[in-house]
């Protein structure tokens, strides 16, 4: 197994009675990454990589048992000991949001509607390739 290296600095922040923010800056560094070749149905050892990035996270209690809540994740994940060209990570997310609005009581239903957003994100090494 090889080694993978990480760490974050973050805190969670109550501001007034009704919100809640959360945060964190943080750092991975992996000695092998390893990519699923699709066309092949195989993975195979990619190198070296480092991703950072920052995490927001944000709830709101709007009325009694009724919060909206949104979370982002930005993120700079790169092959390392390649041309800056070539040191793109396929499929590797660099935008994701969740949100939505949850009713929940300590009893009883309980219940939420939420999205899921992933956006654009290279699909081979070069970025010539978008998914």
């Amino acid at each position: 197994m090889p080694p993978a290296y990480g760490s974050d600095l973050g805190g969670v922040f109550k501001i007034g009675r009704m919100i809640v923010v959360q945060s964190a800056i943080w750092y991975l560094w992996l000695d092998q990454e390893f990519i699923y070749v699709g066309e092949e149905g195989v993975v195979e050892a990619g190198g070296q990589t480092q991703r950072f990035g920052f995490d927001l996270s944000v709830r709101y209690e709007l009325v009694k048992n009724l919060y909206p809540d949104l979370y982002v994740s930005l993120a700079n994940p790169r092959a390392l000991h390649k041309k800056s060209s070539e040191s793109y990570l396929p499929l590797a997310p660099r935008f994701t949001s969740v949100a939505g609005l949850t009713y929940r009581k300590q009893y009883g239903y309980n219940g939420s509607l939420r999205y899921r957003f992933i956006s654009d994100r290279p699909a081979n090494e070069t970025n010539t390739v978008v998914a």
